[in-house]
C-alpha cells in the first residue's frame, strides 16, 4: 500500500478489474459505474450508486473489488460534483443530501463490515479492505467540519468506524480536534449531542460540558465513560431519567437508543436500586413489553441482582417497582411475552394478577 491516495484515473485504469469479483460475479463492470458517479445527470449518478452499493457491500459482505472501489470513492470526495444534490436509488430513502454525504455513508458501511472479528485475517477480501483504511481515513477527516450538516454528520460516522481499527487509534486526537467546535457550539442540538457522545467514547475530556446550559448536552457529557466517577455526571443522568419522556424528545434520531444508554450508565454508576427508584418508576411509564432488553429490564436486574428466593420478603423499593409494572397495560397484552420471560428469569410471578397480589 502506498502512502498517498491514487488518483481516480489511476484507479480506474490500473486496477485489474477483470480479475476481481463483486456480489454478482466478475467486477469488470465496476469501473463503469464508479465513473458514472460523477455523471452530469442526477439519475445516472443515482443508478450508479445503487449498483456500487448493492454489488460491493452486499448484505454486509465484502468482495475483492470493494477495496479499490473504496479508494476511488475516497479519491473523488473532493470533486466539486460530489457536492451536488443526490437522490437515493432506494424508494424508502427520501433524503435529499449531497452525493458526498452518500459516499461517506458508503465508506462507513465498508469500514463497519471489515471491522467484524478484527483479529480474523484469513479472508483476503476483508484484509484488503482493512489495509486501505488509513488512506480512506485521510480522505474522510477533512469533511468533519464541512459547512453542510449532512456531510459533517456522514463524515463523523465514517471516521468513527474507521478509527475502530487498532492501527488507527493514534489518530483519534486528530479527529477530535475537528469535532470539538461542533460539540461546543453547533446550533443543531442533535448534531451537537452526537459529537459530544462521540468525543466521550473516544476518551476526550468533555467534563466542561457538564455545565452546559442545555440539559441534553449535559446528559451526553455525563455518559462519557471517563465521567463514571463524577457525582455531578451521575446527577445529570438521574435528572434526565426523572422525566424520560422529555429526554426521549431531545434527540429524535436516537429515540430509544439514548434512553437505553442513560439507563445502562445509571444502573452501573448508582450503588443501590433504592437510589434509582424514582427514575425506575418514571421509565416504566414510557417503556413497554418490547423494550425490556433496553430499559426496564436492566432496572429489574438492578432491583433483583440475585433473583428472588421463594418466600423472601420484598423491599419497599422492589415492591413499588413491581406494583407499577403490574399496573401498566403496556406490559400485559395478548402478544406480550418479554415481560413474562424477564419476570420468570428472576423467579418472580409471570402472571399479572399474581404479581399484583404479591405487591399489594
Amino acid at each position: 500500500m502506498t502512502s498517498a491516495l491514487p488518483t481516480p484515473l489511476d484507479l480506474l485504469e490500473n486496477t485489474p478489474w477483470y480479475d476481481l469479483e463483486h456480489a454478482y460475479g466478475e467486477a469488470d463492470d465496476t469501473p463503469r459505474y464508479l465513473y458514472r458517479l460523477l455523471h452530469d445527470d442526477p439519475g445516472e449518478r443515482s443508478e450508479a450508486f445503487g449498483r456500487i452499493d448493492s454489488s460491493l457491500i452486499h448484505q454486509g459482505y465484502l468482495y475483492s473489488a470493494t477495496a479499490p472501489a473504496a479508494l476511488y470513492i475516497s479519491a473523488i470526495l473532493d470533486d466539486p460534483r460530489t457536492g451536488e444534490d443526490f437522490v437515493s436509488p432506494y424508494p424508502w430513502d427520501g433524503r435529499r443530501r449531497p452525493l458526498r454525504a452518500a459516499l461517506l455513508n458508503w465508506l462507513r458501511a465498508m469500514a463497519r463490515s471489515c471491522a467484524y472479528d478484527e483479529d480474523d485475517t484469513e479472508d483476503e477480501d476483508i484484509v484488503a479492505c482493512r489495509e486501505v483504511r488509513p488512506l480512506v481515513l485521510d480522505a474522510v477527516l477533512p469533511w468533519l467540519d464541512d459547512p453542510q450538516p449532512a456531510v459533517r454528520s456522514a463524515a463523523v460516522d465514517a471516521a468513527a468506524e474507521l478509527l475502530r481499527a487498532p492501527g488507527l487509534a493514534h489518530r483519534v486526537s486528530e479527529a477530535a480536534a475537528k469535532l470539538l467546535p461542533v460539540a461546543r457550539s453547533c446550533a443543531d442540538r442533535e448534531e451537537r449531542g452526537t459529537a459530544v457522545l462521540r468525543l466521550g467514547t473516544w476518551g476526550e475530556d468533555v467534563s466542561a460540558l457538564l455545565a452546559d446550559a442545555d440539559p441534553a448536552i449535559r446528559a451526553c457529557a455525563a455518559l462519557a465513560p471517563a465521567q463514571a466517577g463524577d457525582p455531578a455526571a451521575t446527577a445529570e443522568l438521574l435528572a434526565a431519567l426523572t422525566r424520560p419522556w422529555v429526554a426521549d424528545d431531545w434527540f429524535p434520531g436516537l429515540h430509544g437508543w439514548f434512553r437505553a444508554r442513560l439507563v445502562a450508565a445509571a444502573v452501573e454508576r448508582v450503588a443501590t436500586f433504592e437510589e434509582l427508584l424514582p427514575q425506575a418508576l418514571a421509565v416504566l411509564k414510557v417503556a413497554c413489553d418490547s423494550t425490556a432488553e433496553d430499559d426496564w429490564g436492566p432496572l429489574l436486574r438492578k432491583a433483583f441482582p440475585d433473583g428472588r428466593r421463594s418466600g423472601d420478603p420484598l423491599t419497599d423499593a422492589q415492591r413499588r417497582f413491581l406494583h407499577a409494572l403490574a399496573g401498566h397495560d403496556d406490559y400485559w397484552g395478548a402478544s406480550s411475552h418479554e415481560t413474562r420471560e424477564w419476570l420468570r428469569s428472576f423467579a418472580l410471578p409471570a402472571d399479572r394478577e399474581e404479581l399484583a397480589a404479591l405487591t399489594s
